[in-house]
C-alpha cells in the first residue's frame, strides 16, 4: 500500500508546521487526541463514519506474518481572522498492489487503506473536525474484489480525478490506483485557529499456508478458511492448515495435524497420531495406542472411559501444567481428590523414565496413559476435568 497527501499555495502563512508545533499547545492532546475528537464529530454524517471510524480490516497471503502502518501528521495551524476565506490546494494518491491469488485455498489476500485530512478547528476548549477529505481502498484479490472510494466535506472541490484498476487480470498482480487534486475554501465569520491533520493508514496482516498441496499425494488437505476433514477405513495423512476446524480420522493408524486455529481432532479406531498445533486444541485419540501433542494454546485432552483397552498405552508428549487439562468424558461423578488420592493408594500413578504412568482399571475398560517429562508429585486435581458429551465429533 503506497498513499499520500501533498499540500501547497496556503492562502496564509503557518504558525507552524510538523517539525514546529508544539501539539500539546496547538492540538490540545496532541495527534493522539485525534481518535477522542472521532467521537464528537459529525455524528450524523454517514460518509466520515464510513471513512475514518471504520475498521479497515486485515489481509491474508502466505506462510507468514505481514505489518501495519497508522500515520497522523500534522501537516500546519493557522490563525485565521475574523471574516477571512481560508484556502489551499492539495494533491492525493492512494495505490494498493497485491499478488494474484492461485488458490484460494492457499491464499487470501485482503487489505484496506485510507489517506486523507482533517481540518480541525483548535479555538474551542475542545477540538472539533470541521472539514474533511479521503480515498479508501479495498483490495481483495482471491474474490477477487476492489473499490476506491473518494468522499469530503462540501467545501472541497475536486478538480482532476484519475483511477485506475487491474485485477484478475492474469498478469501476477492485481492493483489500484487513484490520483486527486483538489482545493479546500472556507470563509470564517469569527477568528479561528486551524489545524490541518494528514491521515495515512493502512493494514495488513498476512497469513496463508505454503505447504497446502505439498506434501504429498496421499495427504488429505484442508484450506485457510475452516474445515471439516473426515478419513477413510485405512491410514490417512489429515492437515488442516489455517482455520477451525475439525479433523476425523475414523479407522486406521492415522496422522492428524491441526494447524493454527482452535481444532478438534479425533483420532478413531487405531495407534494414531495427533498434533493440534497453535491455539486451544481439542484432542480425542479414540481407541488404540495414540501419541497425543497439544501443541501452543490452553489444550484439553479427552478420554472417554471406553476408549481404554488392555495393552492401550497413550502418550501426551507435551502436556503444560496450568494451561491444558485431560478431561474425564462419562467417568461419572466423582470426587477428583479422592480419586487421584485411590489411584496413588492402589499403586496405579507411578514413575517411569519417561515421565508418569497412569493404569486405569475398570473390569474389561483398562489401558494406560503417560505423561512424558512429568513426575508424580506433579500430579494434582486442577489437571483434571469431568465433561459430559460436548465434545463429540
Amino acid at each position: 500500500v503506497i498513499g499520500d497527501s501533498t499540500f501547497f499555495n496556503f492562502s496564509q502563512t503557518p504558525t507552524g508546521s510538523d517539525s514546529s508545533i508544539d501539539l500539546d499547545s496547538k492540538l490540545k492532546g496532541g495527534v493522539a487526541a485525534i481518535d477522542t475528537i472521532f467521537d464528537n464529530t459529525f455524528v450524523n454524517d454517514p460518509t466520515f463514519a464510513s471513512l475514518f471510524i471504520e475498521d479497515f480490516g486485515s489481509g491474508y497471503d502466505g506462510s507468514y506474518q505481514g505489518n501495519s502502518k497508522v500515520e497522523s501528521k500534522i501537516v500546519a495551524s493557522f490563525d485565521i481572522a475574523a471574516k477571512t476565506t481560508f484556502s489551499f490546494d492539495f494533491s492525493a494518491e492512494l495505490e494498493q498492489i497485491a499478488k494474484e491469488v492461485e488458490n484460494p485455498d492457499a491464499e487470501y489476500n485482503f487489505a484496506k487503506s485510507k489517506i486523507g485530512f482533517l481540518i480541525i478547528d483548535n479555538s474551542r476548549h475542545r477540538p472539533k473536525i470541521i472539514d474533511y477529505f479521503g480515498i479508501k481502498g479495498k483490495l481483495i484479490t482471491s474474490n477477487p474484489t476492489s473499490n476506491l472510494r473518494l468522499d469530503s466535506s462540501r467545501r472541497v472541490t475536486i478538480v482532476d480525478d484519475f483511477k485506475e484498476t487491474d485485477i484478475d487480470g492474469n498478469n501476477g498482480t492485481d492493483s489500484l490506483f487513484r490520483s486527486v487534486l483538489g482545493t479546500y475554501e472556507r470563509k470564517f465569520k469569527k477568528a479561528k485557529n486551524i489545524t490541518i491533520v494528514k491521515i495515512n493508514e493502512s493494514d495488513i496482516t498476512l497469513k496463508g499456508d505454503t505447504l497446502i498441496g505439498k506434501l504429498g499425494e496421499d495427504v488429505i488437505y484442508g484450506s485457510i478458511k475452516k474445515d471439516t476433514l473426515k478419513g477413510t477405513k485405512g491410514d490417512d495423512k489429515i492437515y488442516a492448515s489455517l482455520g477451525n476446524d475439525k479433523l476425523i480420522g475414523k479407522h486406521g493408524d492415522d496422522i492428524l495435524e491441526g494447524g493454527q486455529g482452535n481444532d478438534r481432532l479425533k483420532g478413531g479406531k487405531g495407534n494414531d497420531q495427533l498434533n493440534g498445533g497453535e491455539d486451544d486444541d481439542i484432542i480425542i485419540g479414540g481407541r488404540g495406542s495414540d501419541m497425543l501433542v497439544g501443541g501452543a494454546g490452553e489444550d484439553e485432552f479427552i478420554f472417554h472411559r471406553n476408549n481404554f483397552r488392555r495393552n492401550d498405552i497413550d502418550t501426551i508428549e507435551d502436556f503444560e501444567l496450568g494451561s491444558d487439562r485431560i478431561v474425564l468424558r462419562n467417568w461419572g461423578n466423582f470426587n477428583l481428590d479422592s480419586w487421584l488420592d485411590d489411584m496413588f493408594s492402589l499403586g496405579n500413578i507411578t514413575d517411569t523414565n519417561d515421565g508418569v504412568l497412569f493404569e486405569f482399571e475398570n473390569g474389561r475398560h483398562q489401558g494406560q496413559l503417560l505423561l512424558n517429562g512429568l513426575t508424580s508429585s506433579q500430579v494434582n486435581s486442577s489437571m483434571f476435568m469431568h465433561s459430559g458429551n460436548r465434545y463429540d465429533c
